[in-house]
């Protein structure tokens, strides 16, 4: 049994015959029909980028047992004071106030899926007047936040916010996003090497923004409901948002940002508001 090599295809048919494996010789010829397969690919892209991430991120949550997220929040606490955060300074006044609009608040607010929200305060002067909430329903509130505003109209309004992303599971779902797109890229490109795969975990990043201000506009609707239903004044969230934009502008280009612009929340949060 003898073999040789031959860029001549046709002219090794018509020497030898047909060989068994002449229809894979035959795909490797430009045909037309690979245009057709080039559009298929590209619309099978499209598919998995429009409704397969999100499956993907879905199933990844809900396979998400809560004792890895409660995880998640004392790790990014312990981070957090690790890095840029002190014990709270806050009179004891201060931060009564913030807690009984806190239990007010969450006792109206859409169940928690990870356990209980609670309630953490720190000074961390870095980030200013400023409250996030962390996946398994912690919730942390600055020391400049409560000092700057004091209205527990604009507390609730805040708080109500940040409970709806733990509700909505925002944080999780942003980063099975970005993990998701990865690792799909991955599996489609083999192994992409280190700056491909810098590459690759920016764009990731890059490519969630929008799903983020998504977020961000959900949090603001589903934190005036709740404010609201609490009996504050909902639309005190849009006078939180006028202090920054007087003090900070109005966010920036919302490409870069991943919130909406100060502007847009503020139009929605007083409509909104008003129709409650």
């Amino acid at each position: 049994m003898w073999t040789f090599d031959t860029d001549d295809v046709k002219g090794a048919d018509l020497l030898l015959g047909p060989a068994d494996d002449n229809w894979l010789s035959n795909l490797e010829i430009w045909h037309p029909r690979l245009i057709a397969v080039l559009v298929m690919c590209g619309l099978g892209i499209l598919a998995i980028w429009k409704w397969g991430l999100g499956i993907l991120v879905a199933g990844a949550i809900a396979l998400t047992p809560a004792v890895l997220v409660s995880s998640m929040d004392t790790g990014n606490l312990a981070a957090m004071d690790r890095l840029f955060a002190d014990p709270t300074e806050l009179s004891q006044s201060d931060q009564e106030m913030v807690r009984d609009v806190f239990e007010n608040i969450k006792t109206h607010a859409p169940r928690a899926p990870f356990g209980a929200y609670t309630l953490e305060f720190r000074k961390a002067d870095k980030i200013g007047p400023n409250a996030f909430a962390l996946p398994g329903g912690t919730v942390v509130v600055t020391d400049a936040l409560v000092e700057k505003f004091s209205d527990p109209d604009i507390i609730a309004g805040v708080l109500g916010h940040e409970l709806a992303h733990v509700s909505e599971r925002h944080s999780l779902r942003q980063l099975y996003r970005s993990m998701s797109i990865y690792v799909l890229v991955a599996l489609m490109a083999g192994d992409v090497g280190p700056i491909l795969e810098d590459v690759l975990l920016e764009g990731s990043a890059l490519a969630s923004l929008a799903y983020s201000r998504e977020h961000e506009a959900s949090a603001d609707i589903i934190g005036v409901k709740t404010s609201h239903a609490a009996g504050y004044d909902a639309a005190a969230l849009a006078e939180f948002f006028e202090t920054l934009s007087g003090e900070h502008g109005d966010g920036g280009s919302e490409w870069r940002s991943t919130h909406p612009s100060n502007s847009d929340r503020i139009t929605t949060i007083k409509k909104l508001a008003a129709e409650q």
